[in-house]
C-alpha cells in the first residue's frame, strides 16, 4: 500500500496576511554562496546539496549510494540518494523541491536524510524498516533560478514557445493522472500552467520512469512529497472532492505522524485530502 503526504501545502492556501508576510521573510533568509558545508541555518544551493550526497556515500559505502535518475530541461542532473542498511525489500520514497521557491522543502529533505544516516543509533529501528529512495531537489533549474534571478520563482524553466517569452511549466501539475482536470492552467504565463502535455517537463519524466520501475514489484510502501507553506498533511485525492479507497488507512498514518509531530515540536497539523484541506 502507498501512502502520500504533503507536508505543507503549497502559497496559494488563504492564511493571515501577518503570516504570509513572517514565512517568506524566513524563505527570503540566509541564502548562501555555492561552496558552503551543509547546515540547516541556511538555504544550500544545488551543487552544494549534490556535493554532500555524495560526501554521504563515500562516507557510507555499504549502505549509502547516489544514482542520477535523469536530467533537467537546462541539463542539471536529478540526484537521488539511496539508504539501504539492512536489506529491506520495502521501499520508500521523499522528494521535495517541485516548486522552485519553497526552498523549505529541499531543506527539510536533507535534514531527514542527515538524521537517516548521520543519527542512525537514535533511529535504527526507522532506518533499517526500509530501503530508502530520496530526491531532495524535484526541479533543479527552477530551484537554482531563484538564488540567481527570481526568488519567487515556482515553475521549471522550459521553453514551450509562449507569445509572451513566458517559461516553465508547473511541475506539481504535469503529471499524467487527471492532466488539467481541475487546479491547473492552459495558460503559458500562469503559475499553474500545466505544461503542454503530461510529462513535457524532463524532470517529470525521469521520475516518472525511475519510480515506475523501483515499484515494478509492488515494493514501493510509501511515496511522500514536502512542499511549502502551512501545516497540513495531504492525502489524494487532488482532482475531486471523493475520497479514495484507502483513505481510512492513508488517516490512521496521518493521524500518527501529526500526533508523533506535536508530542515532539508542539506543532499542529491538518489532515485531509488535498481537495478537502486546501479548498
Amino acid at each position: 500500500m502507498k501512502f502520500f503526504l504533503l507536508l505543507v501545502c503549497a502559497a496559494a492556501v488563504a492564511v493571515a496576511e501577518k503570516r504570509y508576510d513572517g514565512l517568506m521573510d524566513l524563505q527570503k533568509a540566509s541564502p548562501v554562496a555555492e561552496g558552503r558545508a551543509m547546515d540547516w541555518t541556511s538555504y544550500h544551493r544545488l551543487g552544494d546539496i549534490h556535493s554532500w550526497l555524495d560526501d554521504l556515500a563515500a562516507a557510507n559505502p555499504d549502505t549509502v549510494s547516489t544514482q542520477v535518475v535523469g536530467q533537467s530541461t537546462l541539463g542539471k542532473d536529478l540526484k537521488v540518494i539511496r539508504i539501504n542498511t539492512a536489506g529491506s525489500p520495502h521501499k520508500f520514497w521523499i522528494d521535495g523541491g517541485i516548486h522552485a521557491r519553497e526552498w523549505i522543502s529541499p531543506a527539510t529533505v536533507t535534514y531527514i536524510i542527515n538524521e537517516l544516516v548521520n543519527n542512525y543509533e537514535a533511529n535504527q529501528e526507522l532506518v533499517d524498516a526500509y530501503d530508502w529512495y530520496i530526491l531532495p531537489v524535484h526541479n533543479p533549474d527552477g530551484y537554482e533560478y531563484t538564488f540567481t534571478d527570481d526568488r519567487l520563482w515556482r515553475k521549471t524553466l522550459t521553453d514551450h514557445d509562449s507569445f509572451w517569452g513566458c517559461l516553465g511549466a508547473d511541475p506539481n501539475r504535469n503529471w499524467d493522472f487527471h492532466w488539467m482536470d481541475i487546479g491547473a492552467s492552459q495558460d503559458k504565463c500562469s503559475e499553474i500552467f500545466a505544461g503542454p502535455e503530461p510529462f513535457s517537463e524532463p524532470c517529470c519524466s525521469a521520475i516518472r520512469d525511475f519510480t515506475t520501475e523501483l515499484n515494478a514489484d509492488s515494493s514501493v510502501l510509501g511515496y511522500f512529497t514536502y512542499h511549502s507553506y502551512s501545516q497540513l498533511w495531504m492525502s489524494p485525492w487532488g482532482w475531486t472532492d471523493a475520497l479514495p479507497p484507502t483513505y481510512d488507512e492513508l488517516t490512521r498514518v496521518g493521524v500518527a505522524g501529526m500526533n508523533a509531530l506535536t508530542a515532539v515540536h508542539g506543532t499542529d497539523y491538518e489532515f485531509g485530502t488535498s481537495t478537502n484541506v486546501i479548498c
